[in-house]
């Protein structure tokens, strides 16, 4: 036994038949030693890089093959391609009709299958042409169903020993759990009894239930389902330039710590559009009143002010410029004469004509800004002026 083996805060030894240990040392070295850590990142970067560093069909931490490689038929449900998997969460479960004979998982994985479509979760199961036909497993589904999961047949007996299943390898069943990145989070045996195997009547909690809900619960997926429903509603408000509504609709989801999710990144992509139409207000307010439309001006930033309250750009840019503009005379000029205007169009609406055409006579002779004069021609074109 190498040195190395019996390094650790732990150290377990066994034999079969009458063994014997003597002159037996432990080292003794702190499991949080920084070291040690090191090391163990070393040893797991090999394994990852090196094939040949890990045991034939542990794919922990990376790519598994994907079964589409392999020559076979979907003899059930929608055909997948596990690179269009990345996002959500990917069971393949080695399968046989014998298996399930032996050892009862059918009813299990449906019940899995549909305990977790809710959050994306797809289960395949691949099963051998050994030593049942396609037809024969077909015919063994119409009394042991597997719901809502997709069954690949392995026509030519490729993927089980692609996975070292089988002739001496792993026995079935066998799981691989697929992270959203499509690498293998964990595989494993569900530890699901001989012939009784999973009942529903008494269900028990499998490691690989277990495995499912801890990635549910990192990858903050109940969080997505629940705020996904707002991101409907903060494009509403997108589309009515309501910014405040649409960031308040938005932000929960656009928060969550879950890069992965295409929800999460239309929430962002949503949110940075909003920041940008705010960032925008005061340059256009600004334009708007060197181009002599103060009310314009003033509507824009009261928008940014009201829309964006609590930001830096309302507060320190909105609501300054604001009290500025409507402290000024180009303002209140421009303010009073639209409400001698809106008199006019009133006038124009009731039929009072001539009051009207008086109101827009001594217009004229007010010194006035653009804004008030385009509104002033257009009541005047409506008077046939």
């Amino acid at each position: 036994m190498s040195r190395d083996a019996v390094r650790g805060s732990f150290g377990l030894f066994t034999t079969t038949g009458n063994g014997a240990y003597r002159h037996i040392r432990m080292l003794r070295r702190d499991a949080h030693d920084p070291a040690a850590r090191i090391e163990r990142q070393l040893t797991l970067e090999k394994r990852l890089s090196d094939p040949e560093a890990r045991a034939p069909g542990v794919f922990q931490g990376l790519t598994p093959p994907n079964i589409n490689q392999f020559e076979g038929d979907w003899i059930q449900g929608e055909a997948i391609d596990l690179k269009d998997r990345h996002g959500a969460i990917t069971v393949i479960a080695f399968w046989t009709a014998h298996q399930d004979e032996i050892i009862p998982t059918s009813a299990y994985y449906s019940m899995l299958a549909e305990k977790y479509r809710k959050y994306g979760l797809k289960l395949i199961c691949v099963c051998t042409n050994q030593p049942h036909t396609a037809p024969q497993v077909l015919d063994w589904l119409t009394t042991h169903p597997l719901e809502d999961i997709s069954l690949y047949y392995d026509t030519k007996y490729k993927i089980y020993p692609a996975f070292n299943i089988g002739n001496g390898g792993l026995d079935i069943p066998r799981i691989l759990v697929l992270d959203v990145d499509g690498k293998v989070y964990w595989e494993g045996d569900p530890n699901l009894p001989l012939k009784r195997g999973w009942d529903p009547e008494s269900p028990v909690l499998t490691p690989l239930d277990t495995i499912i809900e801890e990635l549910i619960s990192d990858r903050k997926m109940r969080e997505i389902l629940k705020f996904s429903t707002g991101l409907a509603k903060a494009e509403d408000f997108f589309e009515q330039n309501k910014w405040a509504a649409t960031l308040e609709a938005a932000m929960p989801l656009a928060e969550l710590d879950a890069d992965y999710s295409p929800h999460v990144h239309k929430a962002r992509l949503l949110i940075d559009k909003v920041e940008a139409e705010g960032a925008s207000l005061p340059n256009r307010a600004e334009q708007l009143i060197d181009d002599g439309y103060p009310l314009q001006a003033q509507q824009v930033l009261t928008t940014l002010v009201e829309e964006f309250a609590g930001t830096a750009i309302a507060d320190d840019l909105g609501a300054p410029r604001k009290r500025k503009l409507e402290r000024s005379s180009l303002y209140r000029t421009a303010k009073s004469n639209m409400r001698k205007l809106e008199k006019a169009r009133q006038h124009i609406e009731g039929g009072r004509t001539d009051d009207a055409r008086e109101i827009l006579r001594k217009m004229k002779d007010v010194q006035t800004c653009a804004e008030i004069t385009d509104v002033s021609r257009k009541l005047e074109k409506r008077l046939g002026l």
